[in-house]
């Protein structure tokens, strides 16, 4: 069949670097088909099955890093060694998916209350040795009922990807959703699918049954037209997306959609939680949607705040199980006590991972009065060291550089003092920024209130560990926050304080695949991660058994 094809180009020089197939809603019908023809089979392989796949499809990841770092480098913007770290974590997350599978298990647990059947024996029993003295009663060993406790895969998985991290976000779900016995249609960013399609062609070749995994490439013109077929199919059981308001709307209207899964900005995370919210569907956010379809049982979403409120809205009219994981305002405060050179070596590396295009990036600073000065200083001077085109790469696209110019601009407006930086970084090419420092900053700024997503941050100063604290929790979201203190006792306090799903102590971005990964408050509900993540790929049924 003849096809037209996508064009790409790469962020670091704005050039054409590949093309991919331009797929639309027909072909959508094709790979759902698939996809739910491959579940009748796929459900029923055994875990340790399942598992070795999954380890084979991580060793695969590992031995192609290098490959797969160029391809997403190129394509993304990213540097080659970030690129080769998120392929190494990839690598990771898929093995850790691998030894998950093979624990998903039931219970079994005994009823409190006798059957029926036992109680009206004992009934009989009394009334017979009341009329018939002397007769001995024999012993009746009761029968307690046992309930069984299964974890079964939802079925078809619809997968709408980032372009921020292709490899991670896009494998992860995958080997989760195939570790609980699900299969997938994937629809990848239209800015990054040559990394998603690369590392989906080795869980093939690690022998990942046809039919188990289906991609579908388009440009912008056809992603909606996708999303609404994922959306409106009765053979899709969830969705995880990661994208836009308008495909998110499209995903939340459709009556066949259970679940949603997105990835992106808090206030798409906003407009996704709303829509859930009138059909009770599940959400689950990393933000970055529609959802009132009444054949999807859940939504899992990465993506904005803003279209998570509108998926949960839409979720709610019918008692759909959301699952939400939505954009960040992450703080980062350094008290007296801290070791600040070690601060400011984390701040900056954490800052400028991907060009800040994280959602748990670094997006204000919060400095205690008496190391302010000192603190400022320095971070000054790694800002400085930083060089576009060198050691920070470049913005997505254009909309993306015109939106972090735009909060530098309406700062700049407002009174804020530009520290460094604070323009676009013409010479290393169309979608490079300086890195920008900004001080005398008021919290009705969007560099202050706005995840910026972007190489800006900026500097305010605090006198107590009090007022540090309600500046960090001063905000509507709560992914990640981090802090710097040599006060154990101060660690402890601030640690159980601070208003976020997720906490760095001196030091950056870290965690683990085995640790749950989600927010709170705006910035989403629900987790991924290791179990927790396959819980999300499951429905839990109880099984009551009486008598024989």
């Amino acid at each position: 069949m003849d096809r037209s094809l996508a064009r790409l180009r790469q962020p670091m020089r704005l050039s054409k670097h590949g093309k991919t197939s331009q797929l639309d809603a027909s072909d959508a019908a094709v790979a759902i088909e698939a996809a739910n023809e491959a579940f009748k089979t796929w459900q029923n392989v055994t875990a340790d099955q399942r598992s070795a796949l999954l380890r084979k499809w991580s060793e695969l990841i590992q031995a192609n890093l290098d490959e797969l770092a160029s391809i997403l480098s190129a394509e993304n913007g990213k540097s080659l060694n970030d690129a080769k770290f998120e392929t190494t974590i990839t690598a990771s997350s898929v093995a850790d998916c691998a030894e998950e599978a093979k624990r998903i298990k039931g219970e079994i647990v005994s009823s409190p209350m006798l059957n029926s059947k036992l109680r009206l024996q004992l009934l009989a029993l009394r009334i017979v040795r009341k009329k018939l003295k002397g007769l001995r009663e024999k012993s009746s060993q009761a029968h307690i009922p046992k309930c069984l406790i299964e974890r079964q895969p939802i079925g078809v998985v619809g997968l709408i990807t980032p372009w921020n991290f292709p490899l991670l976000l896009t494998a992860r779900r995958i080997a989760t959703a195939l570790a609980a016995g699900c299969t997938c249609v994937v629809k990848p960013s239209e800015d990054t699918p040559l990394s998603t399609l690369s590392v989906i062609q080795l869980a093939q070749d690690a022998g990942v049954p046809e039919g188990v995994i289906n991609v579908l490439t388009c440009d912008r013109t056809n992603a909606a037209q996708i999303g609404k077929a994922l959306c409106e199919s009765p053979l899709i059981a969830g969705i995880s997306f990661t994208g836009s308001t308008v495909v998110g709307k499209i995903l939340c209207e459709s009556p066949l959609i259970a679940g949603i899964s997105f990835t992106g900005s808090t206030v798409v995370g906003k407009i996704l939680y709303q829509q859930c919210a009138s059909r009770i569907k599940r959400l689950c956010l990393e933000l970055g949607g529609n959802c009132e379809s009444p054949l999807i049982a859940g939504i899992s979403f990465t993506g904005s705040t803003v279209v998570g409120k509108i998926l949960y809205q839409q979720c709610a009219s019918r008692i759909k199980r959301l699952c939400l994981e939505l954009g960040g305002n992450a703080p980062f405060l350094v008290f007296n006590s801290a070791n600040i050179d070690k601060a400011v070596e984390t701040a900056v590396r954490t800052k400028f991972v991907n060009c800040g295009q994280v959602c748990i990036s670094i997006n204000r600073i919060l400095v205690q009065e008496d190391v302010y000065d000192q603190f400022l200083a320095k971070l000054t001077q790694a800002f400085k060291a930083v060089i576009p085109g060198e050691n920070l790469q470049p913005l997505i696209n254009e909309t993306q550089f015109k939106r972090v110019c735009g909060i530098v601009e309406e700062a700049k407006s407002r009174g804020a003092n530009i520290v460094t930086g604070g323009q676009p970084a013409k010479e290393a090419g169309e979608l490079f920024y300086q890195p920008t420092l900004i001080t005398n900053v008021t919290k009705d700024m969007q560099v202050y209130k706005d995840e910026i997503f972007g190489p800006v941050v900026s500097v305010t100063k605090f006198k107590t560990e009090e007022e540090g604290v309600a500046m960090a929790v001063d905000t509507e979201k709560g992914l990640a926050s981090y802090f710097f203190s040599q006060d154990v006792a101060q660690i402890f306090r601030v640690s159980r304080l601070l208003q976020s799903g997720t906490v760095a102590v001196n030091d950056g971005m870290g965690g683990s695949p085995l640790a749950p990964f989600g927010g709170i408050k705006e910035s989403g509900i629900g987790k991924e991660g290791s179990q927790y993540g396959i819980d999300e790929c499951c429905y839990i049924k109880s099984i009551t058994i009486g008598d024989l």
